[in-house]
This record gives C-alpha cells, structure tokens and sequence, in this order.
C-alpha cells in the first residue's frame, strides 16, 4: 500500500470486499505499507477500510515474512493483500483456500 494512491480503485475494492465481509467475524487489516507510512496515514488508511490495521511496519525484499505477520496470528480474521500476503487458514465459510506465495 503506498500513501500517495489512498482511495485508488484497489483500496476501494478492499473497503468493499471488508465490509461484504463483516457477516463473517470482526476483520483487522495488515496493509503491507511499501514505503513510510505517517501516523495520518496510518489513521486515513484505516478509515477508509473501516477496520483497524495491525501493523504500520514497512515490508521490504529482505523483510523476514514470518516476523513481519506475526501480528496477525492470533487474529481470527486478519485481511491483506490477497496475493502477496496471506489467506487464514480459517476464513470464512465462503474461502477455504491458505495461501502464502513468496514476495517477489
């Protein structure tokens, strides 16, 4: 996620995809910031997804992955970036895909 694009086309779809989600359990989000995140921007992000966001951490190449989502494990329903992060394991009765493809 970088600051600069907030509100684009991808984040609405998260926002969207959040809240169809709500039916499901009480969602936290880990945005996998790319770049320098602000307090502001940590704030605005997690307003305009309308969840709360477990980490303002930035993930880099070299950034050991299993550290980096450790905050999410005891989440019973944490949301990332369906393809370069994380599918639980326990999602929803409408996933039951678990899936962690290496950052590129």
């Amino acid at each position: 996620m970088r600051p600069r694009y907030l509100g684009d086309s991808y984040d609405i779809v998260k926002q969207s995809l959040l809240r169809w989600l709500r039916t499901c359990g009480t969602w936290k989000a880990h945005p996998m910031f790319t770049e320098d995140v602000t307090p502001e921007e940590v704030t605005a992000f997690s307003r305009l997804l309308g969840v709360p966001l477990l980490s303002s951490e930035v993930l880099e190449a070299a950034t050991n992955r299993e550290a980096y989502f450790a905050s999410a494990r005891s989440v019973p329903f944490p949301f990332s970036h369906l393809r370069l992060g994380f599918l639980p394991k326990h999602w929803c009765p409408y996933f039951s895909t678990y899936h962690t493809p290496p950052l590129r």
